[in-house]
């Protein structure tokens, strides 16, 4: 392989991973601290999860599944050069146009077939199709599920997860979302199921 090739995928990775200290911006606006707000690297990664549960449970065929977790991964890869814009923030920003031409510059010197690829499942992510709809309500459904541990918390979050509810498609996004409104302790849930299993050591 070439060493040529191997350095442009460095640089690219380098800029990836650039995500993982750039902060979630729109939790500033609820007063949230610094620890308190996961990285665009955290909140891919819960997109991601959450998008292979709904993939399975919409019964999206199994050979489509690779598409949307790559959809999710490349969602916010334009957020290393145009930072985390908030809702505000693209009131004044024409987002659709900065965030196409941010992923188009971002991977310019990627192999032309991985290239096109990204390109191409990035366009397929502004359609209407059902696996870019899966995606839409990943992204959704990651943020009101933060927001719910924050309210949990003691902050004043809950409203954006409720009115969350009306922005998903899937019928199952919206049935965990209410799901997940009618918890106490979100953050700990899995840890109450094992306590009522018992301990399993």
């Amino acid at each position: 392989m070439k060493v040529e090739v191997i350095r442009r995928v460095l640089v690219f990775l380098s800029e990836i991973f650039s995500l993982t200290h750039l902060k979630r911006s729109g939790w500033r606006r609820f007063g949230i601290p610094d620890e308190l707000r996961e990285s665009v690297a955290d909140h891919v990664f819960g997109v991601a999860h959450i998008a292979l549960i709904l993939a399975y449970l919409e019964k999206v065929p199994r050979e489509r599944w690779g598409d949307i977790l790559l959809m999710a991964l490349i969602h916010d890869n334009p957020e290393t050069r145009l930072g985390d814009l908030d809702r505000i923030a693209t009131l004044y920003i024409k987002r659709k146009r900065a965030t196409q031409q941010a992923l188009k510059d971002q991977v310019a010197t990627l192999p032309n077939s991985l290239k096109t690829d990204l390109l191409n499942l990035s366009k397929e992510l502004e359609s209407d199709s059902k696996e870019a709809q899966i995606v839409k309500d990943a992204d959704i459904l990651d943020f009101a599920l933060h927001a719910l541990i924050l309210a949990q918390r003691g902050y004043k979050t809950r409203e954006s997860a409720q009115n969350a509810l009306a922005e998903l498609n899937t019928k199952s996004a919206k049935a965990i979302l209410k799901a997940a409104l009618k918890e106490e302790n979100l953050a700990t849930l899995w840890t109450q199921d094992l306590e009522l299993a018992g301990d399993p050591r």
